[in-house]
């Protein structure tokens, strides 16, 4: 029992060194034991996989208007173009979606070959304890793999139903477009630089009616005040 606590105590130990604080004086010359660097690869290998499977930037807005076009969406006046996002999104997530799955069975591959090459160091005395701790080492992974599969599931499926993206070249080129489509707004209202400014000009017409407005609100000012005086006139009278 003794030997059994021992080995367990420095198990943990070694694990605690190699995965939290990278002290890799025991496997100084063993590359596949530098968890952190080996990890980290994974990481980047998982993030340029998916960069490269889905590319913004290249067919900006294509995608978009075909989805609109297909669901007529162009000629509907209350159709709603958060569908064609989502719908687009869900189908751009479902692409990637082995992925992540396929990371989450290299990370607790590898971390299983770690764990049961530290447990083969640490039993060195004890080869008879090898074998069950082996197999419970085996079981502990197995069951971390299951919950980190688990969650990885729900994520994927979270992100099917989020209303954004994540992508650093979206927005650079959504406000380049957008600037560009204001531009040719205001050279198609501006025409030529002075279309605005002959819209800010009033008509003959609307000159006239708005002289004959002020004209009759100044002739209903003059005439109050005449009202008031004659009546003015009357209660003195009166008295």
């Amino acid at each position: 029992m003794g030997a059994f606590v021992q080995i367990v105590g420095s198990f943990k130990e070694t694990l605690q060194k190699i995965l939290i604080r990278s002290e890799l004086d025991e496997y100084e010359d063993d590359k596949q034991m530098h968890c952190n660097a080996r990890l980290a690869e994974m990481v980047d290998n998982l993030s340029q996989d998916l960069q490269s499977s889905v590319n913004f930037s290249e067919h900006f807005l294509v995608e978009e208007m075909q989805i609109l076009e297909e669901a007529n969406g162009i000629r509907l006046p209350h159709f709603l173009p958060h569908l064609v996002f989502s719908s687009l999104l869900k189908r751009i997530v479902n692409s990637v979606s082995d992925l992540p799955v396929c990371f989450v069975n290299n990370v607790c591959g590898y971390l299983e070959i770690v764990c049961v090459r530290a447990l083969l160091d640490c039993c060195g005395s004890y080869p008879q304890l090898l074998p069950s701790m082996k197999k419970a080492t085996q079981n502990v992974t197995g069951r971390m793999k299951i919950k980190f599969m688990e969650r990885v599931d729900e994520m994927i499926e979270m992100e099917k139903m989020t209303d954004y993206t994540c992508d650093p070249q979206f927005i650079p080129s959504y406000d380049k477009l957008m600037g560009n489509i204001e531009a040719d707004i205001v050279n198609e209202v501006m025409v030529n630089g002075g279309g605005i400014e002959k819209r800010l000009v009033e008509p003959p017409s609307v000159a006239k009616k708005r002289e004959r407005l002020q004209s009759s609100i100044r002739l209903l000012k003059e005439s109050k005040e005449i009202i008031e005086q004659v009546m003015d006139g009357i209660v003195v009278a009166s008295d």
